[in-house]
């Protein structure tokens, strides 16, 4: 077992673990957010032929510079693509709707007239005017997405065009979490109870979910059977009971699930205080107990993994950003996080360092979605300078 080592040591140890999970098929209305485990390729040309661009009226080439009268031809939309639309004829088309051979182009409904069975327009139109070309928006065999890329909106939208209504995804990662503190409790929580309320178990539940996994149970220490922790999940978080110099909680649990340890203490701080170990298939972290360090133990070594599992990279990129407020912090030996609100404005990344910066507190976790390294021996960092963060959570745009 490795023993205080640096997080970047820990995050090896820990994605050596881990293999990508199983691919899963799920229906194109729910595949938001979920990771491809397949490239995603254009099966033919979209659209595949001629079709309108607007509710109008198809002309004939020969027609195009005339004002009509020209005799409308009402057609079942299955006989449209197959119609040879002669001179002096029309045929009405929807948009999105093939276009008769022949056609010219096509002119919107607001810019003719009815004389009877036949039409006037008001004035010429240019060849191929609102006309949608053969392969005008995807080629085919043109590569929409990469095995591992994240299911957005468009793309779903850009699958269902290609004739898809289910996708190929990884299962989302099942994740067990158990509060390991003697004195926090997610049940009852007065003075006669003396406990408090537990905050770590929903946040590691919200920060799972949005890393795309399946939260399994959320529980106390003992509340759940050695049996029951190895049912059905990928990974076990614990929260609490790591501070002790052998035989914390989190090692005597271990210990009784018959896990190998892999490493105990990482050199960060907040959140030093953690260790993983590894039982039948599944991995273990365990977090320390005060919530901040939890939350930063949580972005460090489990983030990581949860995209691994999903077959992405897992490293997040670091980007450059103006720190909008001072820093000042007492130096450390080891590389501290700092909980920051970062925005992407006109004039690029910006971080503010927020207030309650403490382990134990919870006031840094409202609003915060990047982490800021703070190097070993360093304790004053002025405003505007140009800092290294690495974004963890939603995006926010200046207002």
């Amino acid at each position: 077992m490795l023993t205080d080592i640096d997080y970047r040591t820990a995050q090896e140890v820990l994605l050596q673990q881990v293999i990508p999970l199983a691919a899963q098929d799920i229906p194109l209305t729910k595949a938001f957010g979920r990771i491809t485990c397949r490239d995603l390729k254009v099966p033919f040309p979209i659209p595949s032929g001629l079709y309108s661009a607007t509710d109008g009226f198809a002309l004939n080439t020969a027609d195009l510079d005339s004002a009509g009268p020209l005799r409308v031809v009402n057609l079942k939309y299955t006989d449209i693509a197959d119609y040879q639309l002669q001179k002096g004829e029309t045929v009405p088309v929807n948009t999105g709707f093939p276009v008769p051979r022949n056609t010219g182009a096509v002119i919107p409904h607001e810019r003719v007239n009815y004389q009877g069975d036949y039409l006037l327009t008001r004035n010429s139109l240019k060849p191929g005017g609102n006309i949608k070309q053969a392969g005008e928006d995807f080629q085919v065999g043109e590569l929409l997405a990469v095995s591992s890329s994240r299911l957005t909106a468009g793309l779903i939208s850009a699958a269902a065009a290609c004739g898809l209504t289910s996708i190929s995804v990884y299962r989302k990662p099942r994740v067990g979490i158990l509060n390991l503190s003697p004195y926090h409790s997610s049940k009852r929580t007065d003075k006669s109870t003396g406990l408090l309320p537990d905050s770590n178990g929903p946040l590691l539940a919200s920060l799972v979910t949005r890393d795309g996994g399946e939260i399994r149970w959320v529980a106390d220490q003992g509340d759940k059977n050695l049996a029951e922790i190895s049912i059905d999940i990928d990974m076990l978080l614990t929260t609490g009971g790591t501070y002790a110099a052998r035989n914390s909680e989190a090692q005597l649990l271990l210990e009784e699930l018959g896990a190998t340890l892999l490493f105990w203490g990482t050199r960060i701080q907040p959140g030093g205080h953690n260790g993983s170990g590894v039982f039948g298939s599944r991995l273990a972290i365990c977090l320390s107990g005060n919530p901040a360090a939890c939350a930063v133990g949580y972005e460090l070594l489990a983030a990581p993994v949860m995209r691994r599992f999903q077959g992405r990279n897992p490293n997040l990129p670091h980007i450059p950003a103006t720190c909008v407020n001072d820093i000042s912090i007492t130096k450390r030996t080891s590389p501290r996080f700092l909980r920051g609100r970062a925005t992407c404005g006109g004039d690029g990344w910006e971080v503010e360092v927020l207030a309650g910066q403490k382990a134990s507190m919870i006031r840094s976790l409202l609003d915060y979605n990047a982490l800021i390294e703070i190097p070993p021996g360093t304790s004053q960092i002025p405003a505007g300078t140009t800092i290294d963060i690495m974004v963890v959570g939603q995006v926010y745009y200046p207002e």
